[in-house]
């Protein structure tokens, strides 16, 4: 795992915000998404040249045209929703594991928001482009997250 010490500097992040990094970076690694993501990376890429092939070959469409629409279809259509349903998880995770910890989970709603502050919540037709999610999804998936975690929270501290 590696933390860039230029994102707190650049958030100007505290401790408990530092600490939401560090728990969604420990809940990627602990969910295995790496793994998972080449897994399904393999398989679906393997379905979609099948697919195409099967177009192809059924159609007589250009070979070429057909694996282009085919790697769209994988890109957007498979790739980068799974990849947004790790971050999703793993930002869940990471926010479990903070408050285990003793560091409040409202934070990690504070660095999404400093996030947008400096670059916008982005667009949801932006977030199709992406393996991340906007960052105002983020923040409403996480303060549903809260009223749990801070249950957490507030065990962890009496602790």
């Amino acid at each position: 795992m590696a933390f860039y010490t230029g994102l707190a500097e650049n958030y100007n992040l505290t401790e408990s915000e530092i600490a939401t990094i560090v728990g969604h970076e420990m809940a990627y690694a602990l969910l295995e998404h790496s793994k998972k993501q080449m897994g399904a990376n393999v398989l679906s890429s393997l379905a979609v040249q099948l697919g195409a092939a099967a177009v192809q070959a059924n159609t007589g469409y250009n070979a070429d045209m057909v694996n282009l629409g085919a790697s769209v279809l994988h890109e957007y259509g498979l790739d980068k929703p799974y990849s947004r349903h790790h971050e999703y998880e793993a930002d869940a995770l990471g926010m479990r594991l903070m408050a285990m910890a003793g560091y409040n989970p409202a934070d990690a709603i504070n660095v999404w928001k400093k996030m947008n502050a400096k670059k916008g919540g982005g667009s949801k037709a932006g977030s199709i482009l992406s393996t991340h999610p906007n960052n105002d999804s983020r923040i409403q998936a996480m303060e549903k997250l809260l009223p749990e975690n801070r249950a957490i929270y507030e065990r962890a501290i009496k602790r």
